[in-house]
C-alpha cells in the first residue's frame, strides 16, 4: 500500500489543501486512515494531478512512430512518461497505404501497457484522406479521396486497434468512409478540411464528432461571390455536443483564440495535445517529418518545428507538461481546468474508462508538480517513475 500525504490535490471541484491519497496493487483505492503499513510519500504541499494524456503526438526524443520499430515505440513512449505523459495515443503521418499498414502492424505487435513507458491503448490514423489546400506539413503526394478498398482492408484487419481517424470531411466518398469508421466504433474527426460550416454539420450526422487541432490546417470565415460563410472552426462552436483538442504550444495558436475555444466549448469538451514530432526534447536544427529515411524536411527553430519555407508548421517540440504550463501561464485557462482538459477530458474524448481521475479503481497514474507546473514526481500504475522532490 501506498500513501501520498500532504498534496493540493487538483479536481473539477477546485484545489483540495490537504489531500491523501491511497494506491494498492496498481490503482487507487479508497481512503483506509486504519492502514498502518504503508509506503509514505510525503507532496510537501506539491500539486498532485492525474497523469497527462497526450491523444495525438507522432514523436520525440529523435524518433516517430512511422520509423515503425518497436525501438522507436519504446523510446517514444519513455519519453513521454518521464515529462509527465503517463497514456498517449500514437499518431500516424499521411503515407503510401503500405507504410499505414506497416505502420499498424508494428503497433498490433508492441505491449500497449509496459513498465517504465507510457501506456498506448490505440492508435490515431491521421490521413491520408485529407484536402491539398490545408494539408499544412502533412505530404501531398500522399493525399487522395477514401478508397474503400483500402480503407477496407485496414479496418478489416486492425480496426479494433484504431482509437480515432481523422479526415477532410468534404471529400468524395467521405460518407461511406465515416458510416464504416463507426461500425469500428472509431472516432471520426476533421481535420485538414476546407469544408464549410453546412459541409460539417451534415458531416456530423455520418459520424464526424471531433475536432483534429482547432484552427490549424481548418477552413475559418470566407467569401465567396461576395457572401460570407462558416468554415470548420465556426461549425465546431455551433455544434455542442463535438469535442476539439487545441496545441497550446504558445505558436501554434496565439493565447486569445485558445481561450476563446476553451470559453465557448469548456473544458469538458476541449482537450490539450502537443502534436509533437521526433525533434521534441532535442536542439534547434534540421530533422524530418515521418519516417527516418523520409524527404520531408523540417526545421525547428524557436520552439516549434517549421516546414523549409517558413510559411507553416510542421509539429511542435512540446511536452504535455509544456502545453499545460502554457496554457495556464499565457491563455487564461484556470488550472484546474487545463489540469482536466489533459487528463479527465481527453480519456473521456477516447473512452478510456480506467484512465484522468484519482478516484478509487482508476489506474494509478499520477503527477506532482511544483508551482511552476513542472513533474517533480511521476507514478505509473502506482511505480514511481521519476522523483526530483528536494530532500
Amino acid at each position: 500500500m501506498l500513501k501520498i500525504i500532504h498534496a493540493r490535490g487538483i479536481s473539477d471541484r477546485g484545489i483540495e489543501e490537504e489531500k491523501t491519497v491511497f494506491i494498492d496493487q496498481g490503482k487507487f483505492v479508497a481512503p483506509n486512515e486504519e492502514t498502518t503499513e504503508c509506503e509514505i510519500i510525503d507532496a510537501h504541499g506539491a500539486y498532485l494531478c492525474p497523469g497527462f494524456i497526450d491523444i495525438h503526438t507522432h514523436g520525440m526524443m529523435g524518433y516517430d512512430f512511422m520509423d515503425c520499430t518497436e525501438e522507436a515505440i519504446d523510446n517514444i513512449a519513455r519519453a513521454h512518461l518521464m515529462q509527465g505523459a503517463t497514456t498517449i495515443i500514437p499518431t500516424s503521418l499521411a503515407g503510401s497505404r503500405e507504410a499505414t499498414l506497416k505502420f499498424l502492424q508494428v503497433y498490433s505487435e508492441t505491449e500497449k501497457c509496459q513498465e517504465g513507458r507510457a501506456d498506448m491503448p490505440c492508435v490515431h490514423l491521421e490521413g491520408p484522406y485529407f484536402a491539398a489546400s490545408q494539408k499544412g506539413a502533412q505530404p501531398e503526394k500522399y493525399l487522395r479521396t477514401p478508397d474503400p478498398e483500402e480503407y477496407g482492408e485496414i479496418l478489416e484487419k486492425y480496426g479494433s486497434l484504431i482509437g480515432r481517424w481523422s479526415a477532410a470531411s468534404e471529400l468524395e466518398g467521405m460518407e461511406a468512409f465515416a458510416r464504416e469508421c463507426r461500425r469500428h466504433q472509431i472516432l471520426v474527426a476533421y481535420a485538414h478540411s476546407d469544408a464549410d460550416a453546412q459541409q460539417a454539420m451534415e458531416a456530423n450526422r455520418w459520424g464526424f464528432s471531433h475536432y483534429t487541432h482547432l484552427y490549424s490546417c481548418m477552413s475559418s470565415v470566407h467569401r465567396r461571390q461576395g457572401r460570407r460563410y462558416g468554415g470548420l472552426v465556426e461549425s465546431a462552436y455551433l455544434m455542442e455536443d463535438t469535442t476539439a483538442e487545441l496545441i497550446t504550444d504558445g505558436m501554434h495558436l496565439p493565447p486569445e483564440l485558445a481561450e476563446l475555444a476553451y470559453r465557448c466549448k469548456g473544458a469538458d469538451k476541449v482537450c490539450l495535445i502537443t502534436d509533437s514530432m521526433r525533434a521534441a526534447g532535442l536542439p534547434e536544427g534540421e530533422y524530418v517529418l515521418g519516417a527516418k529515411e523520409s524527404d520531408h524536411k523540417v526545421i525547428v527553430r524557436g520552439g516549434v518545428a517549421w516546414m523549409p519555407d517558413f510559411e507553416s508548421f510542421a509539429g511542435s517540440v512540446s511536452s504535455m507538461s509544456q502545453v499545460v504550463r502554457i496554457a495556464v501561464q499565457r491563455c487564461n485557462i484556470p488550472l484546474r481546468d487545463a489540469v482536466k482538459m489533459a487528463t479527465k477530458t481527453p480519456a473521456e474524448i477516447m473512452g478510456l474508462t480506467n484512465k484522468g481521475r484519482i478516484e478509487p479503481g482508476y489506474d494509478a497514474d499520477c503527477l506532482l508538480l511544483n508551482d511552476d507546473l513542472r513533474p517533480i514526481l511521476i507514478l505509473k500504475n502506482g511505480k514511481l517513475v521519476l522523483d526530483k522532490r528536494e530532500d
